[in-house]
């Protein structure tokens, strides 16, 4: 019967083994995802934040804030989104051209209030900090 040789305690050695290694590299990219999400490095986006801190506060014209949510995508157009600035904490309708951030994400933008003298319209996003 060719060289198979049917031996249990090899089977069940190798699957085992296999199983191990398995649950291994499973453990192993869990990990490395929680700790990056952890800010496992954090050392860059914690410079990259002080950055960005430092410079809105030096310039007016640069301003930090989160996006709080999303109301609308407008694919090849845009983003409508809530942003909280950094500092005071006022949220603020705020249209994004052709810039889709992400939910939680921090931006560092230009721009200025827009023709319903309630939006805040950016010209420019400098920076985005997930």
């Amino acid at each position: 019967m060719g060289g198979f040789v049917d031996r249990p305690g090899l089977v069940l050695g190798q699957l085992t083994f296999y199983l191990l290694l398995i649950g291994g590299i499973v453990w192993l990219i869990v990990h490395l995802v929680r700790r990056s999400k952890a800010g496992g490095s954090s050392g860059s986006s914690q410079a990259r934040w002080q950055h960005a801190v430092n410079v809105c506060t030096a310039d007016p014209r640069y301003r930090l804030g989160q996006v709080a949510a999303v109301n609308q995508v407008y694919p090849q157009r845009g983003t409508a989104a809530w942003v909280t600035w950094y500092g005071t904490g006022q949220p603020q309708n705020t249209w994004f051209e052709n810039v889709y951030p992400p939910v939680g994400g921090w931006v560092i933008v230009t721009g200025g209030i827009g023709p319903d003298r309630t939006t805040f319209v950016v010209d420019q996003v400098h920076d985005v900090i997930a």
